[in-house]
């Protein structure tokens, strides 16, 4: 039957004279032209904090290799991959970008266009042209990530940009729920402090610092009102409205509202326990802070091992010099520290020191 009726309204041309092949193509453009901008964005990024538009992905062979001289701790699992930071930085600051225009671009439509009167059936192409945007970002995410995110991060993250993508879809193919998609992507204002935050964690801000605590404070505040309480408000919509719609209807509202609502359940207790604010006994661990951003100095030295490469801490260039030349500078530095020494060291043999019984024994400061 289901056969049946694909042939049957393939077959029919009024089917495909009912397509608004222009609209269509209206739409495809801008979210296209989205989706090209945000990627040259995350190149321009790339370009001016690193000099540089690609980076060195994972790969576990050349990894294993890498680390045949140098044992790799047990706790290293091949689930635990260390973190591309600074690709994670570059991510984030388009991710920041996005929040702040998205945010903002959102809350006005809410003020100026009374979107709390139908959640339904609101229309406006100021709106139409945010969710254009938004399209085009989440897929050029989705793409960096595939091509980038090597850790278990990437099953959540996927899950939460497919969620975001099926209600964009079903705003634009049903043309309805405009309001409700609007209303969703008010929680970017959230995200702008979520994204500084992770920021200063990538450059190892310290959290004991004012700014820091700023950013964290902002955050959770910024959380409860942007995403629990405007879950709660769709929660709340779901269950008194959309009720009444079709059954497929529902079932996409509620697949979306509820999915929201669950990830920002779980982020907001990582926010919680990562401030300190559930406790010691809820703390991130070391390993959580290091799958977050915080890469080690060993993360480091991996992923700046090329001889040629730079490095960018707290916004200031510092060129590291090439491997060899730092082993060759060391050795110049231990034979000098060495000849001195050895010319106090024949100075010192030509003095005897007399040992009295019981006396404790002299105290030699070793030579370093």
């Amino acid at each position: 039957m289901a056969n049946l009726t694909t042939t049957t309204i393939a077959s029919n041309p009024d089917f495909w004279h009912s397509i608004d092949w222009r609209g269509l193509g209206e739409v495809l453009f801008y979210i296209g032209l989205s989706f090209i901008c945000y990627r040259i964005l995350q190149y321009v990024a790339r370009w001016y904090l690193f000099g540089r538009c690609t980076f060195r992905t994972f790969n576990y062979f050349r990894w294993a290799h890498r680390f045949h001289r140098r044992p790799v701790p047990p706790s290293q699992s091949l689930q635990v991959h260390p973190p591309n930071k600074k690709w994670r930085i570059s991510n984030e600051v388009v991710s920041l970008i996005h929040s702040v225009v998205s945010g903002f671009w959102a809350l006005y439509v809410i003020v100026n266009h009374h979107v709390m009167d139908d959640m339904v059936y609101f229309r406006d192409d100021f709106a139409l042209y945010l969710i254009y945007m938004s399209f085009g970002y989440i897929l050029h995410d989705l793409v960096d990530l595939l091509i980038n995110e090597r850790s278990m991060r990437i099953i959540e993250l996927l899950f939460h940009h497919v969620i975001v993508i099926m209600a964009f879809m079903t705003t634009l193919c049903l043309k309805k729920y405009l309001a409700v998609v609007v209303f969703g992507l008010l929680m970017e204002l959230n995200s702008i402090f979520l994204h500084s935050r992770s920021l200063l964690n990538l450059y190892r801000h310290p959290k004991t610092s004012t700014g820091f605590k700023i950013i964290a404070l902002l955050n959770v505040i910024s959380f409860m009102i942007f995403r629990m309480v405007v879950s709660g408000y769709l929660l709340k919509w779901q269950i008194t409205e959309a009720w009444s719609k079709s059954w497929y209807e529902i079932i996409l509202t509620f697949v979306v509202i509820v999915s929201l609502a669950v990830t920002n359940t779980v982020l907001g207790y990582r926010v919680l326990a990562a401030d300190g604010l559930l406790g010691k006994k809820h703390g991130r661990t070391p390993t959580d802070q290091k799958s977050e951003g915080e890469a080690t100095n060993e993360d480091e030295e991996d992923e700046d091992y090329d001889d040629n490469s730079d490095d960018v801490e707290s916004g200031n260039a510092r060129v590291l010099p090439p491997r060899n030349q730092a082993e060759s500078n060391a050795t110049t530095i231990t034979a000098a520290e060495s000849t001195a020494n050895g010319h106090a060291t024949t100075a010192a043999e030509g003095t005897e020191t007399e040992v009295h019984p019981g006396a404790p024994p002299a105290v030699t400061t070793p030579l370093v």
